[in-house]
């Protein structure tokens, strides 16, 4: 779904609730708009699994150094060794958002704490039927029309706000670790690294898995933090409901209903976070359906509403928070025809080291997990061959993906738009790597705020020397770099005629330009005054 950011460690009780919204976020995730291909039914052979490494050819010095580059070019020392790799995710666009899209919520705010007793869960493994879904909240007006924004100005007191424990979605509720009303107390403890054992969907079923990292803006313009299955459909014809079961025992602790409406439609579906063990939770989004005792056990619970746009489509999300709702492995959950995201987190564990600022992340990105590598054995292996890239030349393994991409010193990663991080990733940029056809290949990931330049993502052939065509590990404070001769990408975006410009101007703020002309040229370049500045 899509994102919002997280709290510091010391008040991590109020990441899984973050994290709701987070998931909320992501209108890429269903997918009329991720636009991936199924698996052809015969297999493509597959080569051995891609590494990624940073760049680290060494960077070009320029003088002189403020707001132009030089033709003279002098070597500067190579990036530390222990620089963190390039992980296997697309470069995040960022975009134009249109009004404001901080979330407005709903007044009604009173505490959820709907608790279904033990005995109402039923045996372990019970079939249950996907039934009546939850009513959906009054739809609101049709989209309004997109407009630009420019990232927000350059001022002295422009500092990016991390999520704390009383932002708007979830001021006031209760938690900090034991009491939450997302993790039992006391919490139970995982009694393996692999508490996993029921795929949520017959694997024969799948035609494949996106793994972490997909980009899809301008919803999802930064790396996203869950994988997509992808249930084989009929080329003609009404899709293929499957049911989704329960990978492990565990307890509901959130469940949402979600009411969209945009350029592709209205759309409703539903959403569930399930806690497991220790600190790990489960996340899946875009249920067609849920079964009837889940809809039973929310029935006449006030949720907290809240409305925003992002991706050129508008959402009213209403989660039912502080839920303890028991499931059993391999109980049936719901029903999904299509794709489907399935996610992990876990808040017992370190935050992910490629985040430069891991404070502005929500808790799935910044305590994020394979979900695949909570299963063992076979399954496990059969997760692994369905995340294999069939769909790159030659065909590559990206493994599971990856996340968080920030190399810190250069240009490599995530940057916000926004001095609020906590709202959907339209006002964001991310200059990373591809997890998907052209694994490992740079690109940007632009949402809707970078004036001059469609939403999309816009890969580049790198080179290894110069200002042109550099790789984001190589560009360094002290230079400009341009960047042209852009691929076609997916059907997302269109470059023709245009140039970006890119400064790092401080270790955290990036400056970013389109100009209007159909190449580079010749170094120095210059970056004007009304250049979009990121920061993270």
């Amino acid at each position: 779904m899509h994102s919002s950011r997280v709290a510091s460690r010391t008040t991590w009780w109020a990441v899984p609730l973050l994290a709701l919204f987070a998931l909320s976020c992501a209108p890429g995730d269903v997918h009329p708009t991720d636009e991936i291909t199924p698996r052809p039914a015969t297999e493509p052979s597959l080569t051995r699994p891609l590494e990624f490494t940073p760049a680290r050819e060494q960077p070009e010095k320029a003088t002189p150094s403020e707001s132009s580059g030089s033709a003279t070019e002098k070597p500067s020392p190579a990036p530390a060794p222990d620089r963190l790799p390039v992980g296997q995710a697309t470069l995040t666009p960022f975009g134009r958002a249109g009004s404001s899209p901080t979330p407005q919520i709903a007044q009604d705010r009173s505490p959820v704490a709907t608790v279904l007793p033990p005995e109402a869960a039923g045996p372990a493994g019970a079939t249950r039927q996907a039934a009546t879904p939850l009513p959906v909240p009054p739809a609101f007006a049709t989209p309004a029309p997109l407009q630009t924004q420019t990232a927000v100005p350059a001022t002295a007191s422009a500092r990016l706000t991390p999520v704390t424990n009383t932002d708007k979605d979830h001021a006031g509720t209760p938690g900090a670790g034991n009491g939450s009303p997302r993790v039992p107390t006391p919490a139970p403890p995982c009694g393996s690294a692999t508490p996993l054992s029921v795929s949520p969907v017959d694997p024969q079923s799948l035609a494949s898995i996106t793994p972490l990292g997909n980009l899809n803006p301008s919803s999802h313009t930064f790396p996203t933090s869950h994988t997509y299955m992808h249930v084989r459909q009929p080329a003609t014809g009404a899709p293929t409901l499957v049911e989704i079961a329960a990978p492990s025992d565990g307890q509901i602790v959130t469940l949402s209903v979600q009411h969209s409406n945009g350029p592709r439609g209205s759309l409703t579906d539903y959403s569930m976070e399930i806690f497991i063990c220790g600190g790990i939770h489960l996340v899946f989004i875009h249920f067609s359906s849920i079964a009837d005792r889940l809809s039973t056990a929310v029935a006449g619970a006030p949720a907290r509403c809240n409305e925003y746009e992002t991706g050129g489509t508008q959402y009213r999300h209403c989660p039912y928070f502080g839920l303890k709702i028991p499931v059993n492995a391999g109980e049936v959950l719901g029903k999904v025809g299509g794709t489907f995201d399935f996610g992990a987190y876990d808040l017992a564990g370190p935050s992910r080291p490629g985040f430069v600022n891991p404070n502005l992340y929500h808790a799935e990105a910044r305590y994020n997990l394979c979900p695949y590598d909570l299963y063992s054995g076979p399954i496990r292996e059969t997760f692994k061959q369905l995340m294999k890239n069939a769909y790159a030349e030659p065909p590559a393994d990206p493994g599971c993906g990856k996340v968080d991409q920030d190399l810190p010193g250069t240009a490599n990663g995530n940057w916000f738009g926004g001095l609020n991080p906590a709202t959907p990733e339209d006002e964001n940029i991310a200059l990373v790597h591809n997890v998907a056809r052209q694994v490992g290949q740079p690109v940007f990931s632009i949402g809707r705020t970078l004036p001059g330049i469609e939403s999309g993502i816009y890969p580049f052939t790198p080179r290894t020397t110069g200002f042109v065509n550099r790789d984001f590990g190589a560009v360094v404070q002290g230079n400009v770099y341009c960047y042209e001769d852009f691929q076609v990408f997916n059907r997302q975006g269109n470059a023709a005629g245009n140039t970006i410009l890119v400064s790092l101007a401080a270790e955290r703020e990036l400056l970013v330009e389109v100009q209007t002309r159909p190449d580079c040229g010749s170094a120095p370049f210059v970056i004007g005054p009304g250049a979009s500045r990121y920061r993270r």
